[in-house]
């Protein structure tokens, strides 16, 4: 770094010696004020309003917009040691923009016909308010004095920066490489005794491009065109940088004409340097002044901090690995939670499911660049006043099994990928993980010959076979057994899938090989799968007895409703008939309280059948009740079967329902994309299944969630039906819980509405809103109904996308001429432009046409689908 500083220093001593020999005292303060006076600019024609630098902020104050770090700068101007035009600028970021200052003294030699000496302070700052686009403005005071008078300045400097997206290589090393370009505007009232020494007004406009790289060489060109007020020449500045190895610079350039009086050539050198947190350059230009006089002039420009070059700190987790979305209330979805951090602005970021072909199946995402668009006068306004807030991502992304079109993906391996970037373009490594989706439960069905087995070494039904009848993945972990009248598990087994037996053998021992007491058992058999799928079966009323005379007594139900049943049927059962004297069946309360009894004698009955009813003929209240068979032999015994439960409930199950947000928008922007729907059913006894039914404005089902047992806690729902159809924009759709209890007794809610919001949805054709609830009067093209607060809403949505045009378009069903159907749908859409701009959207922004039964949403063939096409499109077309 020494050395090259020591190089330009070395130079410039030289060239400065040499030029004092020329010197004469022709000059004009005027115009070095409205030339400039960086070392940079001048090395080059005085080009550099489409640049960026603290050193041109008077030139252009759009040209701090991009500061990372603090800036300063020094410019020193001399013509022979006695003319002197120092110059301090200070460039500070901050979450609003930068800030800008420059200060300019000027001391000329006495003899002087316009400006003597004099100060500009110029304060202000710039923003950049999209990717390419930089805005500054500053406030220019002046106080000087020419021979005699005093001299003052006011005004202001507005300027922008615009970077092209444009591109292009031509052949060894050659091209057109990111070119700008700039436009400066200095404006004011010039006062004094003599104002025209002191008019700054200058309008510039300037573009440049690299248009030679190669290897260590860089060469880019300047061109810079100014209007200066009351000259009659517009001069044309035209500059050449040369860049090797991104450190040594050489500056060229001229003006023509030359209305500035010098500058007609220039030559200029530049180092550039970096020490620690220090960067910066220093330069030097000659400026040939009218006739063979020259100016010199030496900048120093330095940058201090540290620039972020490290990517965004970024973290992912997945609330599931394995998901089975077919919303049975158990891992129906993912929630991917996201962190990201970073000493700069966020910029974007990227979330991809891609499955096991390496194809993006799902992609979530937003960056600076998805949404920058031409900025509007309202836009503008508020940016300019708007902190630089970091792009926003969300804590929170729900994944449900969807592709990009809505459809269910197949069953299998996915990977999720998630990337962020900042404003630097750091981009952070990519974190990835993966989830399974499985959508198929497994199964099993079980089957066993008789409930009542005694284990008593008589070789007559000492052991019990329950047979099993299984589906399953291999990785499926199963887990069954017996349990007591207690719930206590007395014998267990385990297996996973591909251990499965055909059928599980009990002898009426418990895990350790000790007898399990007589009575009643139950068997279970059970699965969770890794996604969440669940299958649950059970064999209840198991008698276990040692007794070599047993009965037993079965029924055709374990929960009675008088609602759905006319009756109870027994089924008896006894080893053995010969000596039988009676029996009887007893049904009792909680409380042992006898209820009802049913006896008989010799004969034994195959089942009996019961009301329900107690000995005085009057319904059982809903309850816990129990029955058991009793008998008598001659020989004196008394077999009898263990008490075993029955339920009587004749009481639906109470159901509410609600949902959240009030106003539901699943047009995936962000806002209310998701309905979370909180069903609620309670019986006494238990649920056995729930429907949740989504039904259309027309009356149909649109979608069913349906599951077994208790209801889950809450249902996410992103809008789409049963057809992979997304709900209609501006309807009203209605939900209705249905639950029916283990006593086959059914609840249902009312319907309840929910209202779809005015959808924008991105389509091939772009944003497109499309509403088939307009109403109109029959055969007309009046507006009337619900078309107002439809178009109400329509406006508040088209007034916040000011930057698009809309094309409104007429749809109609195929009923009825062709040629009538077009003249219709074309007076429909001029009628709904009409009111549009009665509600404040401008007339300009609205084009319509009818399409008539052209372009149907859906086929023709029912009178649900001809309703949908008779629609109203509005698309969204961006400005140009």
């Amino acid at each position: 770094m020494r050395k090259g500083i020591i190089f330009v220093l070395s130079v410039v001593t030289v060239l400065m010696l040499l030029s004092q020999q020329l010197f004469a005292k022709r000059d004009s303060g005027l115009n070095l004020i409205l030339l400039g006076d960086s070392a940079i600019s001048l090395g080059r024609g005085g080009t550099g309003v489409s640049s960026q630098g603290v050193d041109l902020f008077y030139l252009n104050p759009a040209s701090i917009a991009f500061s990372e770090r603090l800036g300063f700068g020094i410019q020193f101007g001399t013509l022979d040691f006695g003319f002197y035009n120092p110059n301090i600028s200070v460039a500070l970021p901050t979450s609003y923009g930068v800030i800008g200052t420059s200060l300019r003294v000027m001391d000329i030699p006495s003899d002087r016909n316009d400006i003597k000496n004099g100060y500009l302070l110029s304060i202000g700052g710039a923003k950049d308010f999209t990717d390419r686009l930089m805005m500054g403005a500053a406030l220019n005071l002046f106080n000087g004095s020419d021979a005699s008078d005093k001299l003052y300045y006011t005004g202001i400097s507005i300027g922008s920066i615009y970077r092209l997206n444009y591109g292009k290589r031509f052949q060894k090393g050659f091209g057109i490489l990111n070119p700008r370009i700039g436009i400066s505007l200095n404006a004011g009232i010039p006062t004094g005794e003599n104002d025209d020494y002191s008019n700054f007004n200058q309008l510039t406009f300037g573009y440049n491009f690299l248009f030679y790289s190669k290897g260590k060489m860089d060469i880019a060109f300047f061109n810079d065109f100014s209007a200066i007020h009351k000259y009659d020449h517009f001069p044309a500045k035209f500059g050449f940088e040369t860049t090797y190895k991104k450190r040594y610079i050489g500056r060229v350039g001229f003006i023509l004409p030359q209305s500035y009086e010098y500058g007609d050539s220039t030559i200029g050198l530049g180092y550039r340097f970096k020490e620690g947190m220090i960067e910066g350059d220093i330069n030097y230009s000659l400026v040939h002044y009218s006739g063979s006089d020259f100016v010199h002039y030496m900048g120093l420009n330095m940058k201090y901090g540290r620039l972020d070059r490290k990517p965004p700190d970024t973290k992912i987790e997945a609330s599931e690995e394995y998901i089975s979305p077919n919303y049975d209330g158990r891992q129906d979805f993912v929630f991917f939670n996201l962190e990201v951090d970073d000493r700069s602005r966020i910029k974007g970021w990227r979330l991809q499911i891609i499955n096991a072909e390496e194809e993006v199946v799902r992609e979530y995402k937003i960056s600076e660049r998805d949404i920058e668009e031409d900025l509007g006068f309202k836009d503008f306004i508020r940016k300019i006043w708007q902190r630089k807030e970091s792009m926003v991502v969300p804590e929170t992304i729900l994944w449900d099994g969807t592709d990009s079109r809505r459809r269910n993906v197949p069953d299998g391996r996915y990977k999720y990928s998630f990337i962020a970037w900042d404003e630097r373009d750091n981009i952070a490594e990519s974190k990835d993980g993966i989830i399974y989706v499985d959508n198929t439960p497994p199964e099993v069905k079980i089957k066993t010959e008789y409930l009542l087995f005694s284990p008593n070494g008589d070789d007559q039904k000492d052991t019990i076979k329950i047979g099993l009848d299984v589906t399953t993945s291999i990785d499926d972990e199963w887990r069954a057994g017996f349990t007591d009248s207690g719930g206590n598990i007395i014998r267990s087994f385990q297996w996973v899938g591909d251990q499965f037996p055909d059928s599980v053998v009990w002898d009426g021992r418990d895990n350790i090989g000790v007898e399990a007491k007589e009575g009643l058992y139950s068997f279970f058999i059970e699965s969770n799968d890794r996604a969440g799928n669940r299958v649950e079966k059970f064999k209840r009323e198991i008698s276990l007895t040692r007794k070599y005379e047993v009965a037993d007594l079965t029924t055709s139900m374990e929960y009675f409703s008088y609602n759905m049943n006319n009756d109870i049927s027994f089924y008896p059962y006894i080893s053995q008939t010969e000596g039988l004297q009676e029996w009887s069946i007893i049904i009792t309360d909680k409380d042992q309280n006898e209820m009802r009894r049913i006896d008989g004698k010799i004969d034994f009955p195959k089942f009996i059948k019961w009301d329900g009813r107690n000995r005085n003929g009057k319904r059982l209240k809903d309850g816990r009740y129990s029955y058991k068979i009793s008998t008598r032999f001659n020989s004196g015994n008394r077999p009898a079967s263990f008490q075993k439960e029955i339920i009587i409930d004749s009481t639906p199950p109470r159901v509410s329902l609600d949902y959240s947000p009030s106003l539901f928008s699943p047009d995936e922007d962000g806002n209310n994309d998701i309905l979370t729907i909180f069903p609620e059913a309670k019986d006494q006894f238990g649920i056995t299944e729930w429907s949740l039914d989504i039904y259309a404005s027309s009356g149909s089902k649109f979608r069913t969630f349906k599951g077994k047992s208790e209801l889950a806690g809450e249902i996410k729902w992103d809008g789409v039906g049963k057809s992979n159809m997304l709900v209609e924009s501006a309807a009203d759709y209605y939900l209705q819980l249905t639950a029916t209890d283990l006593a086959r007794n059914i609840s249902k809610t009312e319907r309840i509405r929910l209202p779809i919001d005015v959808l924008v949805v991105v389509t091939e054709r772009g944003f497109k809103i499309m509403i088939s609830n307009i109403e109109f009067k029959f055969d007309s093209a009046n507006l009337t109904g619900r078309a107002f607060p439809i178009l109400n809403r329509v406006a508040e949505i088209l007034d916040k996308y000011s930057r698009y045009n809309i094309m409104i378009e007429g749809h109609t069903c195929d009923i009825g001429e062709e040629k009538y159907n077009l003249k219709l749908s074309e007076d429909r859409a001029n009628s709904v432009r009409g009111y549009l701009i009665s509600k404040g959207i401008d007339e300009d922004r609205l084009t319509f046409r009818g399409m008539g039964e052209t372009a149907p949403f859906l086929p023709n063939t029912t009178s649900e689908n001809q309703r949908r096409n008779r629609r109203v499109e509005f698309l969204l077309l961006k400005k140009k």
